[in-house]
């Protein structure tokens, strides 16, 4: 799993994306639920971490189940946080990953 994200994240940081191009989007949003399925249910932090970050490069562009993914997303970042003690120290990746996730969902246009 772990190979795989990596192989993501670094295709989706190469590439440029037009979030205005169709095609692009239409490519890019089958990803959306399965990194928020990673996120949910991972239990290895890597993984998680990875999933984050192809997130964060997700929800930048305009795809069209930002909405039917956040909803399940949100609370699944906000418990992350609070299992990874977010208060005792944001040095983190994982922490990281959380509240960058959480402020594009929270700042994304469709809400």
């Amino acid at each position: 799993v772990n190979f795989g994200l990596v192989l993501l994240y670094s295709c989706l940081k190469r590439l440029k994306f037009d979030s205005s191009d169709e095609m692009m989007c239409s490519m890019a949003d089958p990803y959306l639920p399965l990194l928020t399925h990673c996120v949910r249910y991972s239990n290895d932090n890597q993984a998680l971490v990875l999933a984050l970050k192809c997130l964060g490069v997700l929800l930048r562009m305009d795809l069209p189940s930002v909405i039917k993914t956040a909803k399940q997303l949100g609370p699944s970042i906000l418990d992350h946080l609070t299992t990874s003690n977010a208060a005792a120290s944001t040095q983190s990746d994982i922490v990281q990953g959380c509240f960058k996730s959480l402020t594009l969902l929270i700042t994304h246009h469709k809400f």
